[in-house]
This record gives C-alpha cells, sequence and structure tokens, in this order.
C-alpha cells in the first residue's frame, strides 16, 4: 500500500520538531498519504501523530488548471494547520 516519499516539509510547533511525509499509494491514481511524524519532549525517535489518505482525483477534475504538486501542497498547509490547532487545544491540558 505505501509507495516512496514523493514530498517531505518539516516545521516547528511549541518547540517540537514536526515532520510531514507524502507517498503515493501504490496502484492507486491520484491517491495519496500523508503522515505527520514528531519527536515528543523525552522521545528518541519520531512518533506518528496524525495520518490521512486522500484521493486528489475529484480535485484534478473540479479544478483543471491546478496540478497535481499544488493540490499537494494545499492539503500539507491543511494538515499542518490540522496538527497545530489540535496541539494548541491540548497544549493546557493536565
Amino acid at each position: 500500500m505505501r509507495g516512496h516519499i514523493i514530498a517531505e516539509e518539516h516545521f516547528l510547533h511549541q518547540g517540537t520538531d514536526h515532520h510531514v511525509f507524502v507517498s503515493a499509494i501504490e496502484n492507486a491514481e491520484n491517491e495519496y498519504r500523508f503522515e505527520v511524524r514528531c519527536i515528543t519532549p523525552g522521545g528518541d525517535h519520531p512518533e506518528p501523530i496524525y495520518e490521512k489518505v486522500v484521493n486528489l482525483s475529484t480535485d484534478l477534475t473540479r479544478r483543471p488548471n491546478t496540478t497535481i504538486d499544488q493540490l499537494i501542497d494545499a492539503e500539507i498547509m491543511a494538515i499542518r494547520h490540522e496538527v497545530c490547532a489540535e496541539e494548541d487545544i491540548h497544549a493546557h491540558d493536565p
């Protein structure tokens, strides 16, 4: 099911280094797996904290002048926002 990583982005939030990995799903056209990993304070290796599989075929049909790279970048930005918002909600949990 997993393909090769085709994109990677790194961002820092609340002092924690996050990495977003994008891989194409094998034998599926325009279907991608997005995974966010980070090393939590005191951790020794990256842990997956978010995963999502997205089929971008419909978006490509609806927006014929948009490239797959633009759609992937937009999805990465949406995921970053989602992850940061979730972490902000839980930042002050006891």
